[in-house]
């Protein structure tokens, strides 16, 4: 069995052209813009971010608690960033 890569981070530049391409004018450009900086800061998965909920968010711990995830609940911390972009 062959080994699996383990996938590399994206060089600063390359995340800003990917999140410069929703149109944040729109709601849901602002609602993929926000998923793909969450997944990009916090390494949650696809289904992890499609689940969560405003409650799942704690503005006071600045942390997410997933629930059901591939590793099983935990709370994952967020960055100042992070928080500002979804409890803006």
């Amino acid at each position: 069995m062959a080994k699996r890569r383990l996938p590399q981070p994206l060089e600063p530049e390359e995340m800003r052209a990917v999140l410069a391409v929703p149109n944040t004018k729109a709601p849901t450009g602002l609602r993929n813009r926000t998923m793909v900086a969450l997944m990009a800061e916090s390494g949650l998965r696809v289904s992890e971010v499609v689940n969560l909920r405003m409650r799942d968010v704690s503005r006071r711990r600045d942390r997410l608690r997933v629930i059901g995830g591939k590793g099983g609940d935990r709370n994952v911390p967020l960055t100042e960033a992070g928080t500002a972009r979804l409890c803006a």
